[in-house]
Parts: structure tokens; C-alpha cells; sequence
């Protein structure tokens, strides 16, 4: 079983950003390369508003809504404090205009139904074969919902990976054998292939914005006496996160070049 607390997020910004279409299509080894870059530049600041820091910080693949992308998974002390887990998920997806981001520490009596898939022969699956079943899967899924109005009851709206196999979590209404035999039905009639699926439980949080400003993000900040953090964040920290979107080429994962710096790929010159 997995260890430690987790936070996963991508780099990929929310729907409303001005280049998130652009960024959302560029090839996973570019958002890749970039994700390596940056994934650990706040951590130093984080700490010191909030008292903690990761362990650890990977890049592994991560699933959305039919799409695959780099997501960060920065692993924390089992016993850390939940909120205050909560509170460092509000503030990353703040800095970098997450949708949502998820916190989750895997247990034997954990509130949520999980389902682990991997491989028989104990090999890892490509980056190919990610994309292509889980595209697959999403394909095949019905009532799968849009990127504005997800279906959370959907087994096949999100995935993790861990040490080579695919992690999808139940996080809808949807009664955990009934979502489980779904899911299950989906592998079967899109997957090719011998394949072991193993039952986990899972403490999960979704943690949502709930717009583009991230609203729900600032309240919870906010009634947590995090209001301290809250100004970093909106004088310096969106600001450089921002920088780094905007100062990047999508077509390269490079810095764009002097004269180009600044200017948003989606946007006009």
C-alpha cells in the first residue's frame, strides 16, 4: 500500500486560463520537462507559512477527464495534520490556478473505495500505453461529463500512478460495488492484455477552487487565520508562478527567447 499523506496537482492550469488550451495540448514530455523545473520552487515559502514540507517530490502521470499529463505528488509524514495539508493543497492551487487539487493517505480503513490496477508480469506501463488506455477508458465511459461540469461518479474521470500501476478512486455518490463492477466492465471491453486489480482504501479530498479566481481556495485560507499567506500569495507568489506559464515555450518546454518572454501563447501579440 502506498505510504505517506500526498498532494497531487498538474501544471496544466485551470479552464480558464488564458493559455490553458495551449498548455493542456502540449506533448507530455514538454509539460514534463517544465513540471521538473518548477515543481519544488514554493517549497521553501510553504514552510514557512505552514509548518510543514514534503518529504518528497515526484513527478508521476496523472489522469483528467481523458487526458494524461505530468502531475506532481509531493509525499508527506504519515501523522501529518490534515488541515494543515488542506491549507498547503488551498495555497498551491492558488499560486498556479489549479481547478482542484487532491490530497490522500492510503489506510486500511480509509473513508474512500480505490481500485489498483497493474500489470501481471509486473513490468510498468509506457507513457504510451497510459495515454492510449486510459483514452480508451474515457472514450468508452458513459456519461463521463466536460472539463465545466465533471461527472464525479464516473470510474473513469481520474487516475494516479504508483510505482508502475494506475490508481482510480471513487469519490462520487456511487455505491462502491456498483462503481467498482463499472470500471471493471470498462477495463474488460477496452483493455487488451493480463492484468492484477487490487481493492485499497484511501483518506481523499478533492480540493476545489470553485472559479477562476479560485474562490473557495481564499475562503478556506481565510477561516483558517492563513490570511498572512493569502497576501504572499497575491503580491508574490501567483506572480511568479504566473511568470513562469507565460515565459515558457510549449513548444520546447525552453524559456522563450527575450524578446518573446511574456507573451502568452493563446493570446494575440
Amino acid at each position: 500500500m502506498p505510504r505517506g499523506s500526498r498532494l497531487s496537482y498538474e501544471v496544466t492550469p485551470g479552464v480558464g486560463h488564458f493559455d490553458y488550451g495551449v498548455i493542456r495540448d502540449a506533448p507530455y514530455l514538454i509539460k514534463l520537462k517544465v513540471f521538473n523545473r518548477v515543481k519544488r520552487l514554493f517549497e521553501k515559502e510553504l514552510k514557512r507559512y505552514l509548518g510543514i514540507a514534503p518529504q518528497s517530490v515526484s513527478t508521476v502521470r496523472g489522469g483528467w477527464m481523458g487526458a494524461t499529463s505530468p502531475s506532481a505528488q509531493l509525499v508527506f509524514d504519515d501523522d501529518v495534520d490534515r488541515q494543515t495539508l488542506l491549507d498547503y493543497a488551498a495555497a498551491l492551487g492558488l499560486i498556479w490556478r489549479q481547478d482542484g487539487l487532491v490530497a490522500a493517505r492510503f489506510r486500511i480503513d480509509g473513508e474512500k473505495f480505490a481500485l489498483r490496477i497493474r500489470k501481471s508480469n509486473g513490468r510498468r506501463f509506457s507513457q504510451r500505453e497510459v495515454e492510449s488506455h486510459y483514452q480508451a477508458l474515457w472514450q468508452a465511459a458513459p456519461n463521463a461529463g466536460t472539463a465545466q461540469t465533471p461527472n464525479y461518479d464516473s470510474p473513469a474521470l481520474g487516475f494516479t500512478e504508483h510505482a508502475g500501476s494506475l490508481i482510480f478512486i471513487n469519490n462520487g455518490k456511487m455505491p462502491d460495488d456498483e462503481w467498482e463492477q463499472q470500471l471493471l466492465n470498462l477495463l474488460a471491453s477496452t483493455w487488451s492484455g493480463q492484468y492484477d486489480v487490487d481493492d485499497l482504501r484511501v483518506d481523499f479530498d478533492l480540493v476545489l477552487g470553485g472559479d477562476d479566481a479560485g474562490t473557495l481556495y481564499k475562503e478556506r485560507l481565510r477561516a483558517r487565520g492563513r490570511s498572512d499567506l493569502l497576501q504572499w500569495i497575491d503580491s508574490h507568489g501567483r506572480a511568479v508562478a504566473e511568470a513562469v506559464l507565460r515565459d515558457t515555450d510549449w513548444t520546447t518546454g525552453r524559456r522563450k527567447a527575450k524578446g518573446q518572454a511574456g507573451k502568452g501563447q493563446g493570446s494575440s501579440p
